[in-house]
């Protein structure tokens, strides 16, 4: 009894093991996926259609979108979404920050896991209308700013497991690290006067992406190397992406131009001004 007890348990823990190996395979091929299309493209439209493709071919969900942050208007914006009715896509194009689950996540940073949507206390009428049942919201977040929010929604209620969390909210970090770059190849930088002090100091005049500057599809890929110092090989998800991005852009400018840019970012002034300065011969 004794001896059948211990292999049974052997086998129940091997199974297990497993299991969790299938898991982890499932959900580094899927980041993998999404990974590859983020450094395919350097045109956020582009970036965020094609993660919302990969993201529903790979895990079975029928609708999910993003949300962007209108820095303008303090508005969240559906700027790439699939699965939902015109009439939801129309109602649903604006949200306010903490309007609902994705406004609340959007304002706190924090993702949430909606198992039944009835029933929670900030649904909204046209979400229930559409069908929504069950919900994910994770923020797209850089530099700890919250650009936007990952909707995936389903039309069944159902029980998210800690591997779709953990899914999920990789494939958020991984895109807000991704908008992030795109911002520092493009858009933001610091000027200061001759005697040193900083001119623009806020979000006015030091201008981070919002949802007018990013293209609309997202892919990635994920590099399987652990990180040698650090417990179990665990590496962060958001850095890469970011860092890969202003490169990517300096070398689409220098295939266009045969211009080498050494400083960042690069705004069309930059680039207008190299370009006026090759044709001189500066």
């Amino acid at each position: 009894m004794r001896m059948t007890r211990k292999v049974n348990s052997k086998k129940r823990k091997t199974n297990g093991t497993k299991e969790d190996i299938l898991r982890l395979n499932q959900e580094l091929s899927i980041l993998n996926a999404i990974s590859q299309a983020v450094n395919e493209s350097i045109d956020l439209d582009e970036i965020l259609n094609k993660s919302l493709d990969k993201i529903m071919e790979l895990t079975g969900v029928r609708s999910a979108g993003f949300y962007l942050l209108d820095e303008n208007n303090g508005d969240l914006v559906y700027v790439a979404h699939r699965g939902f009715s015109k009439g939801f896509l129309k109602g649903m194009k604006r949200i306010k920050l903490g309007e609902g689950a994705t406004g609340k996540v959007a304002s706190s940073g924090e993702p949430r896991f909606i198992d039944d949507y009835l029933t929670y206390s900030d649904s909204m009428s046209l979400a229930i209308e559409e069908g929504v049942r069950s919900l994910v919201v994770v923020p797209l977040k850089s530099r700890d700013k919250v650009r936007g929010t990952l909707n995936i929604a389903r039309k069944e209620f159902h029980h998210f497991t800690p591997f779709e969390k953990d899914l999920f909210t990789a494939t958020g970090q991984i895109i807000g690290g991704a908008i992030q770059g795109l911002g520092t190849a493009v858009v933001e930088g610091y000027i200061y006067d001759e005697r040193g002090r900083l001119l623009n100091s806020n979000f006015t005049d030091n201008k981070i992406p919002t949802a007018r500057d990013i293209p609309a599809e997202i892919e990635t890929f994920v590099v399987e190397t652990p990180q040698i110092d650090g417990p179990y090989g665990v590496r962060g998800v958001a850095e890469h992406p970011m860092i890969s991005v202003p490169s990517a852009v300096g070398n689409a400018l220098y295939d266009a131009l045969s211009i080498e840019f050494r400083k960042l970012p690069l705004t069309a002034e930059r680039i207008h001004r190299a370009i006026r300065d090759s044709k001189e011969g500066r």
